[in-house]
Parts: structure tokens; sequence; C-alpha cells
């Protein structure tokens, strides 16, 4: 029935809209309905599992038996479940044969099926680095556990095969089976020196102990499933290196599904460097590529031509979307993650860092908004819904529209492409929000005003249509405007439809968002 006094053009607006609406929220239901009789069709263009990302967390214990706590939001929050909150689902954890204890060498068998528990327990995957040493191995140590010094070649290969094995069958009892091995750590020239140093004996000798490693995982296993191989080296700026590495494995025969490679800017090189090894590896191996240690510092007086970013949690944070989203895009498919190296092992009193500026928590513990672009929430290869904490819509162009101007609403996701969103950063620490349906960006078209809609224009890199993501903890976060310092909002509402503006941050669940990846 028409209301008295209302124009005959604006009555057919609102019955229009109203229809509109109807129809939308019927999709959406339908939507919902083919989601729970046919579960896959609400995972189409997910990503896969076999992409990790996530950090090697071999301190976490020692740190926290030191009283250090750390904090996500400015609250309390275990580290292992604010990597994950943040997208990472993978944690690497060192092996020692006999560590000394002293300092930070505590990573023994039991220290690290213990934290390996934890790890599973968590919901996360497990990465197991196995040294094959008692202290430090990497690619200028590569010491004899003191245990195994005299054995003979013979003994050492079949002490190699016996130790893996049992390593491995202790941490599947446990409920700790890994999920990738690592044989060796930046084993660039070899292992278990010197009967297995590449440079003294040659590849026969080094290959030899790798392969008994390898079979110790397949003994160990049981009837578990076979973890995926990693063979890791350091030069990840240094594709001569790689190249000459990895076309060695082939000649020896060895098996084995992953390269794995360190990657840090200040030894190896800036990021355009290590776009081009990773790439190149990618394309000559039909191997998975992964990045298992890197980092980037926060904070610090540097200097060299690989300061490609600032040093600020800003610029660290876009590092790792830049390195992330490179890898996740590897020809063929073939890039398999990135793993950022001791985020946690900041500065405690008592303790001395040698990596303090470069972890993912500041000097008090609390998380750096580098965690979130390792977890590739971040990453402007992908799309993303936006969803409010407090109703649990979708940030969404209203009425699907293309045009400057149209208002940003909230609404139950359907998977339309009106309500996905990639993020575009810069070095200054903000972001474009793209919709996915228009081309469109967020805009709060230059208001300072508490309650202004936002609505979608055309990009023209203005202030107004930059925002930041700032971590509020539990996985969600403020979105603020670069212009007005405002943040985005619901208005507090639940119903399908309610207008998104900018106000005030309050610290109310109306104004924070989760982002959740839709592919």
């Amino acid at each position: 029935m028409k209301v008295t006094g209302m124009s005959e053009d604006l009555y057919k607006a609102v019955i229009k809209r109203l229809i509109h609406r109807v129809l939308r929220s019927l999709f959406a239901s339908l939507i919902m309905a083919v989601a729970v009789v046919w579960p896959h069709a609400a995972q189409a263009g997910s990503t896969s599992t076999d992409f990790y990302t996530g950090a090697d967390l071999s301190l976490l214990p020692y740190m926290e038996s030191l009283g250090q706590t750390f904090t996500d939001g400015g609250q309390p929050e275990p580290v292992l479940a604010t990597f994950k909150n943040h997208g990472s689902n993978i944690v690497r954890v060192r092996l020692w044969v006999n560590p000394s204890k002293a300092d930070i060498q505590v990573n023994d068998l039991a220290y690290t099926v213990a934290l390996s528990q934890r790890v599973k327990r968590a919901g996360l995957s497990l990465l197991l680095d196995i040294h094959y040493s008692d202290t430090w191995a990497d690619a200028g140590q590569q010491a004899k556990p003191a245990a195994w010094y005299s054995l003979s070649d013979d003994q050492l290969k079949a002490q190699v095969k016996s130790y893996t094995a049992d390593v491995i069958a202790t941490m599947r009892k446990a409920g700790a089976m890994p999920d990738i091995v690592q044989i060796g750590n930046e084993t660039t020239d070899g292992m278990l020196w010197p009967t297995g140093r590449i440079s003294l004996t040659g590849w026969s000798g080094f290959s030899t102990l790798l392969k008994a490693g390898i079979q110790g995982v397949k003994e160990g296993r049981g009837t578990a499933p076979m973890p995926k191989i990693m063979v890791h080296i350091d030069r990840g700026g240094d594709w001569g290196a790689v190249q000459w590495y990895y076309d060695n494995l082939a000649t020896q025969g060895v098996e084995y599904d992953i390269i794995g490679l360190s990657y840090y800017p200040y030894w190896h090189g800036s990021l355009d460097v290590a776009k081009t090894v990773l790439t190149n590896a990618a394309n000559r191996y039909d191997k998975h590529v992964m990045v298992v240690e890197t980092g980037y510092p926060f904070e610090g007086t540097w200097s060299g031509s690989w300061i490609t970013h600032p040093i600020t949690p800003a610029g660290q944070r876009q590092f790792l979307i830049d390195l992330v989203t490179h890898v996740r895009n590897l020809p063929e498919g073939r890039g398999m993650g990135v793993v950022f190296w001791a985020p946690e092992w900041i500065w405690v009193t008592g303790q001395t860092s040698s990596w303090g500026w470069k972890t993912l928590y500041d000097d008090n513990g609390g998380a750096l908004p580098g965690i979130v672009a390792l977890g590739g929430l971040l990453d402007p290869s992908r799309y993303y819904r936006i969803v409010n904490r407090m109703s649990g819509k979708a940030l969404q162009v209203g009425d699907a529209s293309g045009s400057n101007g149209a208002v940003i609403s909230q609404w139950a996701f359907g998977g339309g492409s009106h309500q996905q969103w990639s993020f575009a950063g810069n070095t200054d620490g903000y972001f474009t929000l793209k919709a996915r349906h228009s081309g469109k960006v967020l805009d709060n078209v230059a208001s300072s005003n508490d309650g202004a809609y936002v609505v979608q224009s055309a990009p023209t890199g203005t202030a107004s249509q930059q925002w930041d993501f700032v971590d509020v903890g539990g996985g969600y976060f403020k979105i603020v405007n670069r212009q007005s310092g405002k943040v985005l909002d619901n208005a507090s509402a639940y119903a399908n439809g309610g207008w998104v503006s900018q106000w005030t941050y309050c610290n109310g669940l109306q104004q924070q968002w989760s982002i959740v990846p839709v592919n």
C-alpha cells in the first residue's frame, strides 16, 4: 500500500529496493543450504593446506621459563594462538643430539617432544629440523655429536639411520608426529664433518648420510603417513650455489620432496635477488620450494643496499607481505611456504639475545604487525572477506553497485565478488581495500566526522582511501583511515544491509573485524 504523500518515483524506488533485498536474502539462504548439504561447495577456492606459513619457535619454552610473557593487542595470549589467529599453520622445531643446556642450547629430544606436542594440540603442522649435532649446525659448522665422533664411516651411517628412526618413533608415540622432516640444517657443505663434508670428501659421503637419515624417517614412522622430506641450505640469494647443490643431489639419487632455503636480506642480498633464486628453483626442479628461515629487522640502525623496506614494524610487515606473496605464486604452484626464524627471541633481563631487533615481538613481548603478514592475511594476490566481530556479517558494496559513491554495508556472506576485497600495501604501512567486482576502493570521502558513511570510489591514492589494519588481539583488527584516524564501524547493527560508517575507536566489538581468505 502506498504511503500518503509519497511521490510515485520514490514509491517505486522503495518497492524495488525491498524486492531486491528479499531476493538477496533468499539467495544467501540458498547458498548456506548448499554449504550444509555439500560442504565442499562452501570451500571452493580455499587455500591449499600444502602452503605453509609460520615460525621457528624452538626457544618458546625457554623464553617462558625466564618469565617472559607475550601479548597480542595489549592482552596476554599464548604465542601459538597468536600465530594461528593470524593465519599461520606451521611451527618449526630444532633438535640437537646432546646439547649442553648452557644458555639457549636446550633443544634435546625431551624438550623437542614436549614443544611438538603443544604444536600439535594447537592444531598446527610440525616441521622437525634435525641438526645431527650437539650444537648449532649451519653452513659454517657441522660438528659431529661427541658420542659419534670415533665411529667409522659405516658405523656413522648406521647411527644416523637408527638415531633418526628412534626420534621419529618417539615423536609418533608421543602424538607429535612431524609433517615435514628436515635432514640436516643448512647443509650447504654437507654435515657431520669431516666425514660428510662435501669440500673434503666429495658428494658420496654426504649423500650416503643424507640417505641414511631419510631411511630412518621411513623406518621410524611405522604405519603413520610418511612426512615430507626437506633438504636445506643457506643460499637464498645465490642461484649459482643453489643450482650446483640441488643438481648434485639429483646426480646422487637423493629422494626428497622440498627444497629448503634460508634467506636473510642482510646476508643474502635484496628481496629482488631472492625472488630470482626462488623462481629459478621452481622452474628447474620438480620439487616444492620453501623459505624455511628468514628475518627482517623492525628496529635498529642499519645500512646497505639490501634495505628495500623501512626498518620499522610497518616496513617489516611489508617485507613479509612481499616475500610470502612471491613464494605463494611461484611457477607451477611449487611455492610451499615461508618460516620466520626465532620471532620470540626478544631481549630479556639476564639473557642476551643476538636477535632482538629482528623478532616479531617488540621489546616488551607485544606482537608486531609482521605476524599478520607472515600468515598471508594481507597478500595482494588473494581476496578476503572482512567480517564484523559483533554481527558476523561481511563488508560489501551495497546492491553490488559498480558506481562511485555506492555505500558500503554489511551482509551475510554469500560468496559474491562484491563481498571480496584485495589489499595493496605500501611501505608507509597503509593499504587500499579494493572491491573485487568493481575495482573501486574503500573511501571515507575525506570526512573527519564520526558517523560519516564509507563508500567505494575510483582509486586516486589519496589519504581518504588508505587504511591500516591494527591488531586488537584474538585475530581481530580495527581498520583505521589514514586521513581521519577513524575506524570502520557497523553502528551496532546485526541486520543485513546495515550501512558501515567511520567512528572514533571505542574498543567496541562493532569496530573490530576479522580477515578471512576466500582464495
